[in-house]
């Protein structure tokens, strides 16, 4: 369902493997994109929409674990897209 919010940026970012590399990130803990921070609403027993949320303290702890892991399953893609990683974060910590 993360996709579905931003597509467009979620491939640019992590290319043609966005679905395959998000699914990694979901099943792993401790990253922004873990299970654990995801919360589906229900509407007639089916998944209507889903919420990704963590506090901001808790993302300073993840935000390593992120990076890590993203190295780890991006491989040499990780280092191609770096650029694109710093430009996001930097606008996120304005946003902040």
């Amino acid at each position: 369902m993360i996709l579905y919010t931003g597509k467009d940026l979620f491939f640019s970012i992590f290319g043609k493997d966005v679905k395959e590399i998000l699914k990694k990130l979901f099943i792993e803990k401790r990253n922004q994109f873990s299970h654990e921070f995801t919360y589906f609403i229900l509407l007639d027993e089916k998944i209507s929409g889903m919420v990704l949320s963590y506090s901001y303290d808790e993302k300073s702890k993840i935000d390593l674990n992120t990076g890590y892991l993203l190295i780890k399953i991006m491989n040499l893609n990780f280092f191609k897209n770096f650029p694109k990683f710093i430009k996001i974060f930097q606008c996120l910590r304005k946003n902040r």
